[in-house]
């Protein structure tokens, strides 16, 4: 995420994924600032649930905040 930093002329902020076993955490990173969620459990269906919630959010933002 620090080099796609580097490479952004736009100053966007960065968001990333790190899927760890059956655990999901998102990652914002904006300038010097980054932000880790609590861990989504992909083995249950309320983790599940959450998990595509923030994904479809995710896809809202791209569409409209960074799009160019």
């Amino acid at each position: 995420m620090l080099i796609s930093q580097e490479k952004n002329s736009e100053k966007h902020p960065l968001y990333g994924c790190a899927i760890v076993g059956e655990f999901w955490y998102f990652i914002v990173l904006d300038d010097k600032n980054y932000s880790v969620s609590i861990p989504y459990v992909s083995s249950s269906v309320e983790g599940l649930q959450n998990i595509v919630l923030i994904l479809r959010k995710f896809k809202l933002i791209l569409l409209t905040e960074l799009a160019v």
